[in-house]
């Protein structure tokens, strides 16, 4: 599941925060701070990853289908294992890895995105209700969890 701010349009597996006049019921407010703390979170980890891995900074891909969505998450998984055994192996050998990650943050370029190509009037609606609908299910279930401990 990818995380988006409202800047992005809502897809069925790209939940983004609800807005003004959806945002104003207590259960949206929750879901939408913990939207935000869930992408403050995975923001920090992308940027580390990527200036500690270039290969991450150079993965151009516009992620719109879940072909690409896939291609993308294995790209991704495969550099968090290579993070992984290079911190086993800096700790073995008594790196320091504070004075790299400031090196690491300073390096990052922004992403460059491509456009979505376009759909019918018909299509976008049908696609924008399925994926509300997803974004209220994920509400629903985050909220009973955190009643019941349970989803």
């Amino acid at each position: 599941m990818c995380w988006a701010d409202s800047g992005y349009p809502i897809q069925t597996w790209l939940p983004i925060p609800y807005r003004y006049p959806e945002n104003d019921t207590r259960e949206n407010g929750i879901f939408n701070f913990t939207l935000s703390a869930i992408r403050v979170r995975s923001e920090h980890c992308n940027g580390y990853l990527k200036g500690r891995l270039r290969s991450l900074q150079e993965l151009r891909i516009m992620v719109d289908s879940v072909k690409k969505l896939k291609f993308a998450a294995l790209w991704i998984r495969a550099c968090i294992i290579i993070h992984s055994v290079a911190l086993i192996h800096e700790q073995d050998n008594g790196f320091d890895i504070s004075d790299m990650e400031q090196h690491w943050a300073a390096n990052i370029e922004p992403d460059n995105r491509e456009r979505v190509p376009d759909q019918t009037r018909a299509e976008r609606t049908q696609h924008l209700t399925q994926a509300k609908a997803h974004r209220d299910f994920l509400r629903d279930a985050f909220l009973d969890f955190r009643r019941h401990g349970r989803y």
